[in-house]
């Protein structure tokens, strides 16, 4: 796969009923960016099937990154974690389908993690 271009970052919680839908969608979503993306999801200590369904999305497609926390420390931790580490030139955060719609604008961080602002490019 080419150099990242894109990352959106979802934290997970106890979203195993919603979890395949979220991620034909974000697969939908990829497909009209205009470079190369991944996704990565953040298992926040679920109790539910949420990480296996997560484990089995990343093994079929190599786009979806897993990373599983011990326990739940908070959507915050969930999502400023993986922001540390990000490569890409744009990562968008978001929320699992359980919350909000992923169509949604979300709101996009450069520079690892400084706020730009709303994306004009999401689809």
């Amino acid at each position: 796969m080419d150099s990242v271009k894109y990352s959106i970052v979802i934290p997970l919680y106890n979203e195993e009923s919603g979890l395949s839908a979220l991620v034909e969608r974000l697969q939908e979503i990829m497909a009209q960016f205009d470079g190369p993306a991944e996704v990565v999801m953040v298992d926040d200590g679920s109790r539910d099937g949420t990480y296996n369904l997560a484990l089995a999305a990343s093994a079929k497609d190599p786009r979806f990154k897993l990373i599983q926390f011990s326990r739940n420390f908070g959507h915050q931790v969930a999502i400023t974690t993986p922001l540390a580490i990000a490569v890409a030139i744009a990562v968008a955060t978001a929320v699992a389908a359980e919350r909000a719609d992923p169509t949604g604008r979300p709101r996009t961080h450069t520079d690892h993690g400084h706020v730009r602002g709303h994306s004009d490019r999401w689809p």
